[in-house]
């Protein structure tokens, strides 16, 4: 059952990295593009869900390695690190989520979209220093 809930587990990291990279990348290089609007908006609205389902099933996944198995014991400080770091990519996702709640209602969407460049790469960097860190803590 281990190995299961651990390939979950990366299978999740992957699904969810890919998406903010790819949103964090490549969705400004299309924006551009005339023809590139309903691949863009299709996509888009897939991976804002892929996204947080993704750090939904990392949560759980993460939370039954580390206290079912023991991993929180055998991680040291780099596990206290990438629990601290996941828990700043959750706050910077849910934040993203809630910026284009506002848009949606109507919000002025030009500052939001300002933060939002901002935030995008501020998530990539984070969540690659969430695998670095789990790297370190179970090597």
């Amino acid at each position: 059952m281990f190995t299961a809930v651990l390939m979950l587990h990366i299978l999740s990291a992957i699904s969810g990295i890919g998406a903010t990279i790819f949103m964090a990348t490549l969705m400004p290089r299309l924006r551009g593009a005339p023809d590139a609007q309903p691949v863009m908006k299709y996509v888009g609205a897939n991976l804002r869900v892929l996204g947080p389902l993704s750090l939904a099933v990392l949560w759980i996944t993460g939370a039954w390695l580390a206290y079912g198995y023991g991993l929180a014991e055998s991680g040291g400080v780099w596990f206290q690190v990438k629990v601290g770091l996941v828990l700043v990519l959750t706050v910077l996702v849910a934040h993203g989520h809630y910026m284009r709640y506002r848009m949606a209602r109507g919000a002025d969407p030009k500052p939001l979209m300002a933060m939002m460049r901002v935030i995008q790469p501020v998530n990539t960097a984070v969540a690659i220093l969430v695998v670095v860190t789990a790297v370190l803590a179970f090597r």
